[in-house]
Formats: C-alpha cells, sequence, structure tokens
C-alpha cells in the first residue's frame, strides 16, 4: 500500500486514507512531495502547520548501503520580538534599599 499525498482523496485504502485525514485535521501540510525510496515511493514525513517556514527541501542521491535517499531542508528561525520593560534603575535601587533587612 502506498499513501498518496498529492491526492488524499485517491488514497488507496481506508486506513491510508485516515492517516493522511488525521494530519490534516490538525492543521498539518506534508514538505516531502517526492520519492524517497529507490522504488519510487514517499517514505518519508517530513510535517510542519507553517509552510513558510520550510524551504529547500532536496532529496540527494543514496550516500550508503541504504534503499532511502537522505532529505536536506532548510528550517527559518521566527524572529521572536521581546518587549523591553522601561525600569526607572534609580527609583529600583531605593526602594529595594529601604526594603533590605539588615542584621
Amino acid at each position: 500500500s502506498s499513501v498518496s499525498w498529492q491526492d488524499q482523496e485517491a488514497a488507496p485504502n481506508r486506513i491510508d486514507k485516515m492517516f493522511v485525514d488525521s494530519f490534516d485535521e490538525l492543521g498539518l501540510q506534508q514538505c516531502i512531495t517526492d520519492p524517497t525510496h529507490i522504488k519510487g515511493k514517499t517514505l518519508d514525513i517530513l510535517l510542519t502547520n507553517q509552510t513558510g517556514l520550510i524551504s529547500d527541501i532536496r532529496i540527494g542521491s543514496s550516500i550508503c548501503k541504504s534503499d532511502c535517499y537522505p532529505i536536506n531542508f532548510t528550517v527559518k528561525q521566527a524572529k521572536k520580538t521581546i518587549g523591553v520593560l522601561n525600569v526607572r534603575y534609580g527609583i529600583l535601587r531605593r526602594q529595594i534599599g529601604t526594603n533590605l533587612i539588615r542584621i
């Protein structure tokens, strides 16, 4: 049996269709669309919910005694902006200093 990622409605049987549909229900998309096995099957799964973060997917040629091809891809790192807290350090130092307990 072979899961069809390109045409999910043409899945060869009910179990294959359920397998593919489960990822759809989670909002995930398969990024590997080309064969990854020497017999022309797509055996590997690279799932994402943000396809824009995955790029440069390359299926290589076999580099060892394996019947599967290596897969290379780039994951773009999402830039995260951290809010900066505006602190008046002089006031903070005075508050901390007056609240310290000296022994």
